[in-house]
C-alpha cells in the first residue's frame, strides 16, 4: 500500500469511526491518459462501512466522505469512486474483506 492510500485510510476510521474500509488503487485503469506517470495514486475505489452512515441518504453519505477527503483532491487525488454502507448493511463485494 503506498502512502496516499495509508493515509486516507487512517483519516477514514478516525474520522468515521469505520467498522470496515478498503481502498484499491485503480490508477493503472488510466495508463495512456494525458499526465498518466504511474508514479501517484490518483484513482481510488473505496469500500467503506460506520455506524456514523446510518439514516443518511446516498448522496449525504458521498458529500461527507468528500468533504473529509477536500485536502486529498487539492493534492492530487483525481477520482474517487466510492461504495458506502451503513452498519447493518450488507457489502456487495465481500471479496474485498475476506
Amino acid at each position: 500500500m503506498k502512502n496516499r492510500i495509508i493515509s486516507i485510510k487512517k483519516h477514514l476510521e478516525i474520522t468515521f469511526l469505520t467498522q470496515e474500509v478498503e481502498i484499491i488503487d485503480e490508477t493503472y485503469l488510466h495508463d495512456g491518459h494525458a499526465n498518466y506517470t504511474g508514479d501517484e495514486e490518483t484513482h481510488l475505489y473505496l469500500v467503506i462501512r460506520a455506524a456514523m452512515f446510518d439514516n443518511m441518504s446516498r448522496l449525504q453519505r458521498h458529500k461527507k466522505i468528500n468533504k473529509a477527503l477536500e485536502n486529498y483532491f487539492t493534492q492530487g487525488l483525481h477520482a474517487l469512486k466510492i461504495e458506502v454502507y451503513g452498519s447493518n448493511e450488507q457489502i456487495k463485494n465481500s471479496a474485498f474483506f475476506d
